[in-house]
């Protein structure tokens, strides 16, 4: 079981996540692209709800291999984010 990112609460959900590691790094660099651009309007408890729900629409869509990771658009992600940051 995973915790918040300040460590204070466990996170009950988990995804189904490739085992390869290129595509874990590849899914760590876009995620931590996605929190940095969006870090202005993401409070901290945000930030595993987005995690679960990226690497599980990655899992759903077939993007599991580190050159699809790279090449999913983050950029519509990231304004979608912006524009709506309550929908996290």
């Amino acid at each position: 079981m995973s915790s918040t990112a300040d460590g204070t609460a466990p996170i009950a959900t988990s995804v189904s996540f490739t085992h390869d590691v290129p595509a874990r790094n590849a899914a760590a660099h876009q995620l931590r692209l996605i929190l940095c651009h969006c870090h202005r309007v993401l409070e901290l408890e945000d930030v595993p709800p987005l995690t679960v729900k990226f690497l599980w629409h990655l899992t759903r869509t077939g993007k599991q291999t580190s050159n699809t990771i790279l090449f999913f658009p983050i950029i519509p992600l990231i304004h979608a984010i912006k524009h709506s940051p309550h929908m996290v």
